[in-house]
This record gives C-alpha cells, structure tokens and sequence, in this order.
C-alpha cells in the first residue's frame, strides 16, 4: 500500500492547457480563421491562463474551446457575425452554449486536449525516469531542471 497526502484548497493543483490549446489543430480552421479567433479572445480577455482542475474545466477553457471550433469562420460575414453574438452571450451569461453541435464539438477537443497533455506528461516522466536510472544526481535535482528548462 502506498501513502501520500493531499493538501485541500490547494491553488496550484491544476494543469495548464495553454501549449495544447494553440497547437490543436482544428478541421478546415483556416490560419486567418485560426488568427481571427485568436485576436478576438485577446480583445475579450480570454486568451491564455487555460487551466484544469480535478473538479473543475476553466471557464476560460470552455469559452476558448467554443470559440475555436466554430466552422466556416469569416468575420466578414452576417453568418459568423451571428456566431461571435452568440458567443459573447456565453460570456455574460445570457446563455449556456452557441448551440447542440459546438458544444459537442468543444467538448470533443477538450478531450483531445487532455490526451495530448498526459502524453506529454507521460513523456517527461519516462524521460525523467531515465535520467534517475543513469545519473548518480538526486532524482528532485533532476526534476528541478527539467521543470526549469521546459
């Protein structure tokens, strides 16, 4: 058996999805589309600081996400003009969700998300594993490097 602890209300139990959240790439997102959604989340306040928590999905994230899967994106057009109203609804709170469909798609690359997250982090780990493995360097110097460089 193994023990541990776990320090409750702690605030730096979370992981950032920042990286995973620019690199995703998304079906017919043009770049223009891809830097259209981008600059908007930055006028709104949304862009970055994507996080998740054991009990929680960021708001942020979700709000991001939303954005980032809405297809045939062309700020010159009536249609996804619609589309950012409806979006900035969910902002204020007006309403839950753009609709049926982006939220299953959000959701659906939230997961993907997260599997490319635990990838890498099982990456790092087996990296780390190795270097212990090899290095006559205590395994938390080792750690402390890594997490410094990256």
């Amino acid at each position: 058996m193994e023990y541990g602890f776990v320090i409750p209300n702690n605030p730096y139990n979370y992981v950032s999805l920042d990286k995973e959240y620019l690199e995703i790439s998304l079906p017919g997102e043009t770049e223009l589309a891809r830097q259209e959604k981008l600059d908007l989340l930055l006028r709104h306040g949304f862009y970055g600081d994507y996080s998740l928590r054991i009990s929680e999905i960021s708001f942020r994230l979700l709000t991001a996400l939303r954005l980032r899967v809405i297809q045939q994106f062309d700020v010159s057009t009536t249609g996804t003009q619609g589309i950012i109203l409806k979006w900035k609804n969910t902002i204020t709170g007006l309403t839950e969700i753009i609709n049926s469909q982006n939220e299953k798609s959000m959701y659906f690359h939230l997961q993907l998300i997260c599997e490319s997250a635990l990838l890498k982090a099982e990456q790092v780990l087996e990296a780390l594993k190795a270097s212990v493995r090899i290095s006559k360097i205590h395994p938390y110097a080792i750690f402390f490097v890594v997490n410094v460089t990256n």
